[in-house]
This record gives structure tokens, sequence and C-alpha cells, in this order.
């Protein structure tokens, strides 16, 4: 993550998680209500996992220009 600051994609990842674990780990009832799945906060964030693969991207990157540099590789 970069700055100081959750972006929106990280916030709204954080909230899908945890409802999807209140409701998902119920044994007698594991899954989303419909009422709920349909709340925009709570459906999963293509963003913040496009974000994840961008930046692992980045960063693998930035990782093999350090290794030539320093001869590491």
């Amino acid at each position: 993550m970069d700055g100081g600051e959750f972006p929106p994609e990280y916030i709204q990842f954080m909230t899908s998680s945890t409802i999807w674990g209140m409701y998902c780990t119920r044994p007698e009832h594991p899954y989303l209500p419909d009422t709920i799945k349909q709340i925009e906060q709570v459906q999963w964030p293509q963003e913040f996992e496009n974000h994840i693969f961008a930046k692992t991207e980045e960063l693998k990157q930035s990782l093999n220009a350090l290794l030539v540099r320093y001869r590491a590789q």
C-alpha cells in the first residue's frame, strides 16, 4: 500500500471479508443472505484484487532490478 491512508478498495475488502466471516462461518447457515449480498459495500472489490496483482508485479520488477544492479542474481 502506498501512502499513509487506506485506499477505498482496501476498506471495501476489509468490510467484505468481515461480513463474509460473520455469515459464512455459521454452521447452520454458511452463506450470505441475498439481502446482504446485494449491498455494494459488502461485495468483493475487484479493484482490490487488481491493485494487489499490479503491486506484486511492480515489487517483483523492483526486486529484480536491485538484484541485477548489485549482481546478486
